[in-house]
């Protein structure tokens, strides 16, 4: 359940990966679900989106860590707090991390332009992410994602 600040805070033991991760090194990495209301259409539901997001330290990468923290938040958005839709981003020049993001589960549907900024690159194209509710279901039951 969220906290007083609206926080979901889950168990890291919700994933045994993570947790066995969580005893050697927790500062190794973490993950963040915020939730939106989208670009504020009239009648829209509130509380139906989310973002999410992860920073792994390098000698944590390659381990699935990213994957693991990805998987935890996508489990909660659509699990716990009934998420319709949940989206994630990365640089394009990170091909590491669009291969988390796909391995969670979530398909690229934007290639954006210079849209990223990059502390030491400046600005750079980045990779829209995104996976719905039904989608989520049916991989987590094994199935192919049903679209409509």
């Amino acid at each position: 359940m969220p906290n007083k600040t609206g926080v979901l805070q889950l168990p890291v033991t919700a994933s045994p990966f993570l947790a066995e991760r969580a005893r050697s090194d927790l500062r190794s990495h973490s993950g963040f679900l915020d939730i939106v209301d989208g670009m504020g259409q009239p009648g829209k539901p509130k509380r139906t989106e989310g973002v999410v997001g992860y920073i792994v330290k390098p000698d944590a990468a390659g381990k699935g860590v990213a994957t693991e923290v990805t998987r935890g938040l996508l489990r909660a958005a659509f699990d716990h707090l009934g998420l319709r839709r949940v989206t994630a981003g990365c640089n394009a020049d990170n091909p590491a991390s669009a291969r988390v993001l796909e391995k969670a589960g979530m398909r690229r549907e934007q290639h954006g332009v210079e849209d990223s900024w990059h502390a030491e690159l400046g600005w750079v194209d980045g990779y829209q992410y995104a996976i719905l509710a039904r989608e989520w279901q049916h991989a987590v039951r094994g199935g192919s994602p049903q679209r409509s």
